[in-house]
């Protein structure tokens, strides 16, 4: 009888472990299937817009690298504050991705605080592809042939020069404009790149701040670029425009698009979309796609990137210091 008890209780602990086991890898089956069903991209910005249209370019890619369809949703709204939030709020499973704006989510955390509803750690970056810089856009047949025409204005005609600006990364370049040079300039918010560029060629402003793409694609109507605000040298695609640094101001400023998960997200996943994105940075269809939208093609890695995000974060949070109460939009 106690033989067997002995049996039973053997053949007991070999059923356990085998279950053991089996739960084991059927969890390790799981997490190697991911994804298993539709993912959400989350745009902090309107339909159209450069952050729009980057993360429309990716999309089929990414479809096709995980198997699984993926969704494009719009969340503008208090400077890209809602769509940050939702992103950093979104259920960490890897099924609810952001491409967000650098510098335009560091600002929304200095200049609401808490009521933002999300800090800056709330988001995990992932990997980007962009490292495109501003520029300040004037009409080729307008006043200012140079940026030394136009501080010569500004400071003429103190507050009396239009800035177009659409986004508070552009206004953060605006203000550090203003202080590089001793000027002040009056600028006028308008909801996007585009809408910025026809307001600049109907002359409803006399220049517009804003991304080098649109300085790029809009030279055939007329518009060209007066000053690059990234990079320590000129760019190829505007050779005519210098840089701040060029100008002897140790100011340098990015439009980056990165991508990012909600803090928690399990890192088998990270990692996972690390590669997609890595793989992806390495197809010269892909970048040429992005190039011919105007902007400057420069992937950077998780590790890279939120080496960069740590010193943005710090650095726009000093400037802010001195002009919160300009980016407060009621």
């Amino acid at each position: 009888m106690k033989n067997r008890q002995r049996v039973l209780l053997i053949m007991a602990c070999v059923f356990l472990t085998m279950a053991v086991l089996l739960v084991g890898g059927c969890g390790e089956q799981q997490q190697q299937k991911y994804p298993t069903k539709p993912i959400t991209i989350y745009i902090p910005a309107s339909v159209g817009g450069t952050t729009d249209i980057h993360a429309r370019l990716i999309g089929p890619y990414l479809e096709k690298a995980l198997g699984q369809p993926v969704s494009i949703v719009n969340k503008p709204g208090a400077g890209g504050t809602i769509g940050h939030r939702e992103i950093s709020h979104a259920k960490p499973d890897g099924y609810t991705l952001g491409c967000i704006n650098y510098p335009d989510s560091p600002i929304n955390t200095a200049s609401r605080g808490a009521e933002a509803g999300y800090k800056n750690e709330d988001m995990v970056m992932v990997a980007s592809f962009t490292r495109t810089p501003g520029t300040l856009q004037v009409l080729k047949d307008g006043p200012f042939k140079t940026i030394q025409d136009f501080v010569a204005y500004a400071k003429a005609n103190p507050g009396k020069l239009t800035v177009g600006v659409s986004a508070d990364g552009w206004m953060l370049q605006v203000l550090e404009l203003e202080e590089a040079f001793g000027i002040k300039v009056n600028p006028i918010r308008v909801k996007s790149g585009g809408e910025g560029t026809n307001a600049l060629l109907g002359k409803h402003i006399m220049a517009h701040m804003g991304g080098a793409a649109f300085a790029v694609t809009g030279a055939d109507k007329g518009i060209v670029a007066i000053l690059v605000t990234g990079g320590d040298k000129r760019w190829d695609k505007l050779p005519n425009a210098p840089t701040f640094k060029e100008l002897g101001h140790n100011i340098s400023y990015e439009n980056v698009k990165a991508f990012a998960v909600p803090k928690g997200t399990p890192e088998d996943v990270i990692k996972k979309l690390r590669t997609v994105l890595a793989d992806l940075s390495k197809n010269p269809e892909f970048k040429s796609k992005v190039e011919a939208t105007g902007e400057v093609y420069g992937y950077m890695d998780k590790p890279e990137l939120d080496q960069y995000y740590k010193e943005l974060c710090a650095r726009v949070s000093k400037v802010m210091e001195k002009h919160k109460s300009v980016f407060v939009q009621k």
